[in-house]
């Protein structure tokens, strides 16, 4: 039996000006693939960002 990790996740989409929650219960493994492609994708967002301030 796989293990599972639970989770509270909160975001702010500031088109909306709105803070959302979510509270996600997932198998071990799909979560360490979520956080590891959500940080790799708030570092790229990060690089992108830098590089635009510095054009």
């Amino acid at each position: 039996m796989s293990a599972c990790v639970e989770h509270t996740v909160e975001w702010f989409d500031p088109s909306t000006r709105r803070t959302f929650t979510q509270h996600v219960i997932q198998l071990a493994e799909v979560s360490d693939l979520f956080w590891e492609s959500t940080k790799q994708a708030m570092i790229d967002e990060l690089l992108h960002r830098v590089k635009a301030d510095r054009a």
